[in-house]
């Protein structure tokens, strides 16, 4: 005797299969560009907040005469189309100079660009004065997203690092 398994007509049609599909890609479609949008604005956010953290360390640093050294950020703009960086520096000069093994070099995602204008931000060499704080420059920077977004950073002439 053959069993023959019983439905009682309970079971899903292909149409309804479908349809319920159709809605399923219609949703993710129209979800895409947000998530898209959220992702670009996320990264901008990251990168700009560890910027600031790390001119914030410089200055506290430079506050404290931690070394009894010159501390700052040096920001590597790379007009070749490489990679912009930023390194956090202590130094026994004034400046930058050249790399040390005891900077901390952060390289931004490629989709993301320092710029500077010179008339804001005279140089891209920022550090800070021993147990004072003030910055050898001040002005504005920004971090842009190439394919969407932007975001600025100002240096005010006391050291103040804001997010404008």
């Amino acid at each position: 005797m053959k069993s023959r398994a019983i439905f009682n007509g309970r079971a899903f049609t292909l149409v309804e299969l479908v349809i319920v599909m159709g809605i399923m890609l219609a949703t993710l479609v129209a979800a895409t560009p947000i998530y898209g949008n959220l992702y670009f604005s996320t990264q901008l956010d990251e990168a700009k907040s560890d910027l600031i953290q790390k001119f914030r360390t410089a200055r506290q640093r430079a506050v404290a005469g931690f070394d009894n050294k010159t501390h700052g950020v040096y920001l590597d703009i790379n007009f070749s189309g490489t990679q912009d960086r930023y390194i956090l520096y202590s130094r026994s000069g004034t400046s930058y100079g050249t790399a040390d093994p005891t900077d901390t070099i952060v390289v931004l995602d490629q989709a993301l660009q320092l710029e500077r204008d010179p008339a804001q931000l005279s140089s891209a060499d920022i550090n800070f004065t021993k147990g004072g704080g003030a910055p050898s420059v001040n002005g504005t920077f920004t971090i842009r997203h190439v394919s969407e977004g932007i975001r600025t950073i100002r240096i005010t002439p006391l050291g103040l690092i804001r997010e404008q």
